[in-house]
């Protein structure tokens, strides 16, 4: 029923084609700069890769290999496997920052300190989040049109490939599978949405209204839009 610790856990979920990676950035910029938090980025498809050898130069074939490698895990480890890594590596990394005789104490001091995991998939991994870590947990839904995040793979991707972004998109929202991704099943379940587009200027802005309202800082009166909603 108490805050033990001022840690922070900020997961993002969007669909395939987002530029979460600037969001990430932006979001630990705000949280640095403006509230003196240490913060740290963990990219759960991290975790896919460490068995393979060789990771495919080519970024469409990575992006599948890595999605192929998700369901693969999911099936034989468990939905919510790539959410308790990112869990454990977390922990550990409190056990290192915690001194031998307070560790034996289980004296864990707070730490002004937030964990930034790009990206979510699957909802057996925001249910692993939410049941370990309450209250501090914050689910981030980025939203993009069509178009746009069509355009962003198209210059990520070898023209070749462009014809398969399509059935891609598909698969990253809802697969047949149920150890495929799941990413629209993740995405309603935000506590908070905002729009990104290659337009729009105002992203700083709106991550920086989020934070203020976690932290309760300033007047944050309803915007035209959600009064509207």
């Amino acid at each position: 029923d108490e805050y033990y610790t001022e840690e922070l856990i900020i997961a993002l979920c969007g669909q395939l084609g987002t530029n979460l990676s600037n969001v990430s950035k932006e979001l630990k910029d705000i949280l640095e700069e403006d509230y003196g938090y240490e913060c740290e980025i963990k990219k759960l498809s991290q975790y896919l890769f460490e068995e393979n050898k060789a990771i495919p130069t080519d970024e469409f074939d990575r992006v599948k290999e890595g999605m192929d490698l998700g369901d693969n895990i999911r099936k034989k480890k468990g939905y919510n496997y790539l959410a308790s890594r990112a869990i454990s590596d977390i922990l550990h990394s409190r056990t290192v920052d915690t001194p031998n005789e307070d560790f034996e104490r289980q004296d864990f001091k707070s730490r002004r300190k937030c964990f930034i995991i790009n990206s979510l998939k699957h909802p057996k991994e925001l249910e692993a989040l939410s049941k370990v870590y309450g209250v501090s947990f914050y689910l981030l839904g980025v939203f993009s049109s069509e178009k746009d995040r069509k355009d962003n793979l198209k210059k990520r991707f070898a023209k070749k490939h462009h014809s398969k972004i399509e059935d891609l998109i598909k698969r990253d929202d809802d697969s047949e599978q149920d150890n495929g991704q799941k990413l629209r099943k993740v995405f309603v379940q935000s506590d908070y949405f905002i729009r990104d587009s290659h337009t729009n200027d105002k992203l700083k802005d709106k991550l920086a209204r989020f934070i203020d309202l976690i932290f309760d800082f300033g007047v944050n009166t309803p915007t035209v839009d959600e009064n509207a909603m």
